[in-house]
């Protein structure tokens, strides 16, 4: 069978924005899929294309991450060139298929490397520690409200081929609330005491890694940011993070450094309880903070931490 071939300049376009010759990808068979079903459906506007190209990219993802990645930021740094019905679109089903390739991937330590697939963590949790999916998926159900918005300013007109109509913007409507069901995943329960044994575990493997993508997380959790979903979210990762590391110095530096990691995990819970009260897993969260206080009862004064 013959290879398929990109029927749109995007193969072109792939070191257009930033000329970075270290992230260069070979133009695969899965990239030029994905490069022809996200031109049909910037051509055909369909729920069903939307997600064909949503699942091509996720496919390429699996095979060379960067190419993914390359993929959005070339896209991001031309689509002011086209008419904003498409670019908007574009934008969202992109991110979708990096929120979501990333959401059921695991998550990665090194964000930096230019790997085809990268080490992961946490497989099969769904629990995305770091948030890197929910930064996707929330800037794809983002691109698609701006996409209603731009329908409701422009209505009645045809733009890119799509007649901007109340149809057209239910369907918009129900793809964003596709891409927050994934949102809701994220935000929803998981197994705590799995996915802490993990993290302990990384503690004694690699320690290093870890530890910088809990510096990531904790300086994105100072940014300014009015979804209290998002930040209880960081507070819990961070909490999580910290409790993992506590049980972990408590086998192997004693009880005063585990301490000071336990009670940044409290004040991390705290938080997050306080931004979100009703999250699923904070009830699981707070039986695993009195599972390591245990662990080190002599710095743990605070009866109500046992």
């Amino acid at each position: 069978m013959d290879k398929p071939e990109a029927n749109s300049k995007q193969t072109e376009g792939l070191l257009t924005c930033g000329q970075d010759m270290s992230t260069w990808r070979p133009i695969t068979e899965n990239k030029i899929n994905f490069i022809n079903a996200m031109d049909a459906d910037q051509r055909i506007h369909s729920t069903a294309s939307f997600q064909d190209a949503v699942s091509s990219g996720k496919t390429l993802g699996k095979q060379d991450e960067v190419a993914l990645e390359i993929q959005m930021r070339d896209w991001l740094c031309n689509k002011d060139k086209l008419a904003p019905v498409n670019a908007n679109r574009g934008t969202a089903l992109l991110a979708d298929a990096l929120g979501e390739f990333r959401l059921e991937s695991g998550t990665r330590l090194d964000r930096h490397s230019h790997a085809d697939t990268k080490d992961r963590i946490l497989k099969t949790s769904n629990y995305d520690f770091g948030g890197e999916a929910e930064s996707f998926l929330r800037m794809s159900a983002g691109a698609l409200v701006e996409s209603q918005n731009y329908v409701d300013a422009h209505k009645g007109t045809t733009e890119g081929g799509q007649v901007l109509d109340e149809s057209y913007k239910r369907q918009l409507q129900e793809e964003q609330k596709s891409v927050e069901s994934r949102l809701d995943t994220i935000y929803g329960a998981h197994d705590i005491p799995s996915i802490f044994d993990e993290l302990k575990q990384q503690f004694r493997q690699n320690p290093e890694d870890l530890e910088k993508a809990m510096v990531r997380i904790d300086y994105t959790e100072e940014l300014p940011s009015s979804d209290t979903r998002m930040k209880a979210k960081e507070d819990r990762d961070l909490a999580l993070g910290y409790l993992a590391a506590a049980s972990h110095f408590a086998e192997i530096k004693g009880a005063v450094d585990a301490g000071i990691l336990y009670n940044d995990a409290v004040k991390r819970l705290h938080k997050a309880e306080e931004l979100a009260s009703d999250a699923p897993d904070n009830q699981a969260l707070e039986k695993l903070q009195h599972a390591v206080a245990k662990e080190i009862p002599e710095v743990v004064d605070d009866a109500r931490h046992r």
